[in-house]
């Protein structure tokens, strides 16, 4: 009886009992082989009034290290590096990057983009009646995402890898930060060209002045020297200005300006 009841229990365990998978090599140290890193690590975003998602890989070239090729990066909109946003009736395309560590189990991905992106033709050989080669390209750019607002977002996740196999999962939370060019942020930026123009107007007659001559002043130099130095104070101190035309600005206050939300990512990672 007592044998009847231990074959009875150990059937019963074989049932409901759950089969795992060992990942990776013996000296992978439970991780998917080095070899895999040229995957692609694919999220999917979710917030509050839009969504979107993003690829990256830990290897993408971001900038190319041969000058021989300097066109070998993975650009935006690539199979290696990509964010696509829809978000309150504007849709974003821009960049992602990332990085993955596995003994920690976590994974983090920054990412960039604009409400406007064009890409251009490259150039295109045609071959003539005489056989010789002639190169052309076409002046027009299409569109890829356009709303005429010029917006940009930045963003950032991290998640936490909830399986190895049999693929790899994981799940997070992070930040969207979205800028719009708005009244205070656009009257900084002509000030700052403004004044910058007026600087390089000031040393450039200062270097053209005609120091031959008799009567030539000698506070002259004193007087653009004592300009400069104005208008770098009102510069870098926006309170010193009486007209009140350059606007204090900086990471607090365009943070201050943006519209931040909260976002959820889910993904896997895909070969």
């Amino acid at each position: 009886m007592k044998r009847i009841i231990a074959f009875l229990a150990i059937g019963f365990s074989a049932l409901t009992g759950q089969a795992h998978a060992w990942v990776g090599g013996p000296f992978d140290n439970g991780w998917h082989n080095a070899s895999f890193e040229n995957g692609v690590y694919q999220a999917a975003l979710t917030f509050k009034n839009g969504g979107g998602y993003s690829y990256f890989s830990p290897n993408q070239a971001i900038a190319s290290d041969d000058a021989a090729t300097p066109t070998l990066i993975d650009q935006r909109g690539s199979r290696r590096n990509r964010a696509v946003l829809y978000y309150k009736g504007i849709s974003y395309v821009g960049s992602a990057f990332g990085t993955a560590d596995g003994e920690a189990r976590d994974i983090q991905c920054t990412m960039n983009g604009s409400s406007e992106a064009t890409v251009q033709p490259g150039t295109t050989q045609q071959q003539t009646t005489t056989g010789n080669s002639q190169f052309s390209s076409t002046s027009l750019a299409n569109a890829v995402v356009s709303s005429s607002r010029s917006f940009i977002f930045n963003g950032h996740w991290e998640g936490k890898i909830t399986s190895t196999a049999p693929s790899l999962r994981f799940s997070g939370k992070g930040e969207l930060c979205f800028l719009a060019p708005g009244g205070v942020d656009s009257i900084a930026g002509l000030a700052f060209d403004s004044y910058a123009d007026l600087v390089a107007a000031i040393t450039t007659a200062v270097g053209n002045a005609d120091t031959s001559g008799t009567g030539f002043p000698a506070a002259f130099f004193t007087s653009a020297g004592t300009a400069v130095q104005d208008l770098l104070r009102e510069m870098a101190d926006p309170t010193t200005d009486v007209g009140g035309l350059i606007a204090k600005t900086g990471i607090d206050s365009s943070f201050e300006n943006a519209e931040v939300i909260k976002m959820k990512v889910t993904g896997t990672r895909r070969f």
